[in-house]
């Protein structure tokens, strides 16, 4: 990352350049990156840490040749726009801030823990168009230690090959276990006999399932037993009502037959009643 020259004295803004007037935290020199330190006012921006990386602006000359501004003078700070006086940038290129306070780079930075902060860009060789860009910040992690024994600070790569992740295959403290440790662990018991099927690993209780089935296999065929001689017996409970529906049937027949011999006696009657009459009459019979 190299730092971009520029001349204090020529910074200035160009057209459409927008500028915020205030006062100075501390020292100051015309082309500075800038951050609002509160009511500490205007301070050097410094990319080595988040917290003075936030840079809102660059310093303008006064028009006067003033190359520095003390504490508590007030000065002109471009928030946005086109600032001339710098030297040698490629256009196009992103301009960054340094961690050199105040100072503008042509990369961001890669020191642990320092900030990428975006300036704007080069519009020409010595015009910087200040465009500050927030969602660039970003906490820097090259230089973080491979505390492999388990700190906070390890990289990615050094948690996951972190030697304190211990084997504890055997059920110690599972919570340590690689994914291989815990699904291999000696803990988990075969309880397949049914003691504590909690413990059994999935095959072990699907095995114990199946068991389970085939043992269920005679009662089941005692079951299908059981039906078959029920359904034998509805089909003789249904011989049996066909029976009685004859045997109904029958005495209907019987009961007709009956009353038909009994109309028989009774016209039968009539007549023997009728010749007794006649015979009563003509005094061949006496009562």
């Amino acid at each position: 990352m190299a730092d971009i020259a520029l001349t204090a004295s020529l910074i200035r803004p160009l057209g459409g350049a927008v500028i915020r007037r205030g006062t100075a935290g501390g020292t100051l020199t015309p082309g500075q990156a800038v951050y609002l330190d509160g009511a500490n006012g205007w301070k050097a921006a410094d990319a080595s840490a988040v917290a003075t990386a936030k840079a809102r602006g660059i310093v303008l000359s006064d028009g006067a040749g003033s190359v520095s501004f003390a504490s508590g003078q007030t000065v002109d700070i471009c928030v946005f726009g086109p600032v001339t006086g710098f030297a040698a940038m490629t256009p196009g290129a992103p301009v960054y801030l340094s961690e050199t306070a105040g100072a503008v780079a042509t990369a961001e930075p890669s020191t642990a823990l320092s900030a990428a902060w975006v300036m704007g860009y080069a519009e020409s060789a010595v015009t910087l168009f200040v465009n500050i860009d927030h969602a660039q910040v970003v906490a820097a992690i090259a230089a973080l230690t491979d505390n492999s024994g388990g700190a906070a600070n390890d990289t990615i790569t050094a948690v996951t090959a972190a030697a304190a992740i211990t084997d504890n295959s055997t059920g110690v403290d599972p919570a340590n276990d690689t994914i291989a440790a815990i699904t291999e662990a000696a803990a988990i018991t075969d309880n397949s006999g049914g003691a504590d099927p909690g413990d059994d690993i999935i095959a072990v209780v699907t095995q114990a399932a199946n068991a389970g089935s085939a043992d269920l296999a005679p009662t089941t065929a005692a079951i299908a037993q059981l039906a078959a001689k029920m359904n034998t017996n509805s089909l003789a409970i249904d011989s049996a009502a066909d029976a009685i529906a004859q045997l109904a049937a029958k005495q209907n027949t019987t009961s007709t037959a009956v009353g038909s011999a009994m109309n028989n006696f009774a016209d039968l009657a009539a007549k023997v009643n009728a010749i007794l009459a006649a015979l009563r009459d003509a005094g061949v019979i006496v009562n």
